[in-house]
């Protein structure tokens, strides 16, 4: 144990004067950062005058090579959630109900759903996740986000 224990301190004793640089080649590192750091008194004026501000923008450089005619697109139609689930609600057509146990379902096709889960609609290239918040006998109500609407069952 007192073998591993000199072994170890000597190591690390090797590298840390392995990283520590000679005092000889610190005081050259330092006169050379103070030289790097100190302003020298000099003319500068004309050659400060030649330079150009590099945010300036110089009309000569610029010319037109061609001039084309852009079509302005429209921005896309902005809805509200009222507006979206009035437009999606005739598009939300079960084929009945169905009652499981104590469950009531909504048929579409092969697919039945029940109260509290989601149906994902695309309306103009937006996804909307619409929910089944209720199922009556002769209606159902659909909900996004905070607006809901009743829609019969036919």
């Amino acid at each position: 144990m007192v073998a591993l224990t000199t072994t170890l301190v000597s190591s690390a004793a090797a590298q840390a004067t392995a990283t520590v640089i000679a005092v000889k080649d610190r005081t050259l590192t330092l006169a050379m950062a103070r030289e790097l750091l100190t302003i020298k008194e000099g003319d500068n004026s004309a050659a400060m005058a030649r330079m150009r501000d590099p945010f300036e923008v110089m009309l000569a450089d610029v010319a037109v090579v061609a001039e084309t005619s852009v079509e302005v697109v429209p921005a896309p139609a902005r809805y509200n959630d009222r507006q979206v689930l009035e437009a999606i609600a005739p598009g939300v057509n079960p084929t009945g109900t169905a009652r499981v146990g104590t469950t009531d379902y909504l048929l579409f096709g092969q697919k039945r759903l029940k109260q509290g889960e989601k149906l994902t609609i695309t309306y103009e290239g937006s996804a909307y996740l619409i929910e089944i918040t209720s199922i009556q006998r002769n209606n159902f109500r659909i909900r996004l986000n905070s607006e809901e609407l009743v829609r019969p069952i036919k």
